[in-house]
């Protein structure tokens, strides 16, 4: 018995021995991530700071090659290629809208090959005025659910309401890429005689003016007309308090 007793006492002390140093190697092993872990985190903060001397580097560079002037010019011209790329992305946006007009356009009608081009192009406005109504429709609604999502703050364009307006055959409403908003900001709650959309793209009437497509808040659809294609002035009159009742 006196050896058997030996041997349970012998293990119990080993184990107790052998425990610490587990342990021990368990906390070395934990200790040799986070250094790890530490060293990438380094190791990529001095990248991000490289890079960003490098960057102030050629910025100064930039400075010290030109004077001024040209300094300036050099920036002028960047924000006018930043422009130009966003008015090719939209212009983009509104040809894709104008092929699915065209297509709804071509269904209906069932007769794509025979239509003359001014017949084209009424059929084409028959379906931005009906594009426009369903819009406004559903526009007061689709308003309070955005600024709802966000802090009560109303979108900038119309294409930022695709995710709140019913959708057909998975696609977004039509005309959500063509039209804009008249106001940079919109009222949440809108306005029955309040001028919200226009179409961005005029068309010439049989008399020669230029013309326009418009909604109102209550599905109005209004045609304005301009002798030089200019429609700033007539858009200041129409949303002006004195013509609001109008």
């Amino acid at each position: 018995m006196i050896p058997v007793k030996l041997g349970i006492v012998s293990a119990v002390i080993l184990a107790s021995l052998a425990t610490p140093v587990v342990v021990q190697r368990d906390a070395r092993a934990g200790l040799r991530e986070k250094r790890a872990a530490l060293r990438q985190q380094t190791d990529r903060l001095a990248e991000s700071t490289a890079e960003n001397r490098r960057l102030s580097n050629l910025v100064a560079q930039a400075k010290a090659a030109f004077s001024d002037e040209q300094f300036r010019e050099l920036m002028r011209l960047r924000g006018e290629v930043g422009m130009l790329r966003r008015q090719t992305n939209a212009t983009q946006l509104l040809r894709e809208e104008n092929r699915r007009l065209e297509a709804r356009l071509n269904t209906t009608q069932n007769q794509p090959t025979t239509m003359s081009p001014g017949e084209l192009q009424q059929g084409l406005l028959t379906e931005k005025r009906e594009a426009m109504r369903n819009i406004c429709l559903q526009l007061p609604q689709a308003l309070q659910r955005f600024a709802s999502d966000h802090t009560n703050q109303t979108p900038t364009d119309l294409l930022q309401l695709r995710n709140y307006f019913s959708t057909s055959a998975g696609e977004s409403m039509l005309g959500l890429r063509l039209f804009q908003l008249v106001s940079d900001r919109p009222e949440i709650v809108v306005p029955a005689n309040a001028l919200l959309l226009r179409d961005p793209e005029e068309h010439r009437k049989p008399d020669g003016k230029w013309a326009r497509l418009y909604a109102y808040g209550d599905g109005r659809i209004v045609e304005a007309t301009s002798d030089d294609g200019n429609f700033d002035a007539w858009e200041k009159q129409h949303t002006s308090p004195q013509s609001a009742g109008q």
